[in-house]
């Protein structure tokens, strides 16, 4: 076990030391603050607001911000809502930007020549495998832990100041179950997938098909009402959540509420396919390595193609 956990703690500072991580991390900090954030005191103003707010859409109807935030408050509490608002916005950024930070592993060990030292030590391949997930994950999770420590923090001053009833424990216990197991599931597929394709491009790509299929087909609104009526199988394995187009509104909250135990079985799904996924992935790479290893055996030694020192070597001892 302590190999497992130097290897992840080598992966934990890799991720840190690469530009694409921070560059990641910036762009969910901006998302936070630029939109999530506005988002937050844009609901709170709904509340409070003394007048009512008509908002008019595209079609020619008008809608009454107000009063929709003060229904919506008799559905669910603000940290409830509040809660869903970080999971679509810093949830969709996070799960698709995990990509950029476990497609090219494999590919950086290749190029450093870490799988050769790898073979040569008496290393398990379970234990490789599961010590880089766990230094890519626990290295993106500290970022999300921060990011929801402050969302939580600044929708807690907000509806303080507007005299909201807001609770932290129940913006943190919703977001950790929902973000936590995406995390994890769309690590153990990337791992997988720039594994068995050798080309971290096209694991990209296959990768984030398959989200955005997930995401921006089977989220919306409609989907989530035809899910519930027909118990459609297909959308139920590939259940994700949904943006309202509305914003803070009862019909929304009514909607997650009638679909709680699709989306808690939802989770329940994606973390046994995500040991499925490390499982494929421990066992195609011990067939690599192992196919590796033979093909190294089997290559005639040139000795004359050695270096001068490693020649001369022997005749000094």
């Amino acid at each position: 076990m302590n190999a497992i956990w130097h290897i992840a703690i080598y992966e934990w500072r890799m991720q840190y030391r690469s530009l694409t991580f921070w560059l990641v991390a910036l762009v969910l900090c901006a998302d936070l603050i630029g939109e999530l954030l506005p988002q937050f005191q844009q609901n709170a103003a709904y509340i409070s607001s003394a007048s009512p707010v008509i908002h008019h859409l595209g079609d020619g109807r008008t809608i009454d911000r107000t009063a929709n935030a003060r229904q919506a408050l008799e559905v669910a509490r603000f940290s409830l809502y509040s809660a869903w608002n970080f999971i679509d916005t810093i949830g969709v950024s996070s799960t698709l930007f995990i990509g950029f930070l476990s497609a090219f592993i494999w590919q950086r060990d290749r190029r450093w020549d870490l799988v050769d030292s790898i073979n040569a030590r008496p290393i398990p391949t379970w234990q490789y495998v599961t010590g880089k997930y766990l230094g890519v994950t626990l290295s993106w999770s500290i970022i999300l832990v921060g990011l929801m420590l402050i969302g939580a923090g600044r929708a807690y001053q907000i509806a303080s100041q507007s005299s909201i009833p807001f609770a932290i424990h129940e913006f943190l216990f919703l977001i950790l179950p929902v973000i936590g197991v995406s995390l994890l599931y769309g690590t153990a597929l990337i791992l997988l997938l720039s594994l068995l394709l050798r080309h971290s491009i096209g694991a990209l790509l296959i990768y984030f098909f398959c989200w955005a299929y997930i995401i921006f087909d089977l989220g919306m609104l409609e989907q989530i009402g035809r899910l519930h009526q027909q118990a459609d199988i297909m959308k139920f394995l590939t259940y994700w959540h949904f943006r309202s187009p509305l914003g803070f509104e009862p019909e929304t909250l009514e909607i997650l509420q009638s679909t709680q135990s699709i989306r808690w079985g939802n989770r329940v799904l994606y973390s046994v396919l995500t040991g499925v996924l490390l499982g494929l992935t421990i066992r195609f790479y011990q067939r690599s390595r192992t196919q590796g290893m033979q093909s190294r055996r089997a290559e005639p030694v040139d000795h004359q193609a050695r270096p001068l020192w490693r020649r001369w070597l022997p005749r000094l001892k």
